[in-house]
């Protein structure tokens, strides 16, 4: 797992807009899960998952490892 790249699963209850400033709290937004309470961040620190922790998110994944956390295909839309 890269330290610097982290997948932040927050309260589904949570709107795209809270999810989205908590996410660029924790670092630089590399895109959306498959579900709209899912981000993936970049911290150059390495400290990605402890960011998106604090910033509110419920639950930390790699996201290359979380079919989930993938960021959704929009080239097909």
């Amino acid at each position: 797992m890269d330290p610097q790249i982290a997948a932040g699963v927050f309260p589904p209850w949570w709107g795209a807009d809270r999810v989205t400033l908590a996410g660029a709290q924790a670092g630089l937004i590399l895109g959306q899960g498959t579900y709209p309470f899912i981000i993936i961040v970049r911290d150059p620190a390495g400290d990605a998952a402890n960011r998106l922790r604090r910033a509110g998110a419920l639950l930390t994944l790699d996201p290359q490892q979380a079919g989930g956390c993938a960021p959704r295909d929009t080239t097909h839309v």
